[in-house]
């Protein structure tokens, strides 16, 4: 499932088994936006899905920052799926 641009940002929902996992890539998600200094807004939903809403908020607007982290994000959950 790729990024879908809506209001003015990048959404994707990522889904996992257990709430643990979702933990553990949160906090991996957290470390890389740490890194590049740039945030999502966050939902976790239904004990098992998380969804990242990127947007650069001084912009109001997607920018290279926001298409950045959400390449970040995509790798990150394929190095956590393949453990």
């Amino acid at each position: 499932m790729s990024w879908k641009q809506e209001n003015n940002s990048l959404k994707k929902t990522f889904q996992f088994s257990n709430q643990e996992n979702l933990a553990l890539f949160f906090l991996e998600v957290a470390k890389l936006s740490d890194k590049l200094d740039h945030h999502a807004d966050v939902r976790i939903f239904n004990c098992s899905k998380i969804e990242f809403s990127l947007l650069t908020h001084t912009t109001k607007s997607i920018t290279n920052k926001d298409f950045e982290l959400a390449e970040a994000i995509d790798k990150c959950f394929q190095k956590f799926n393949s453990i």
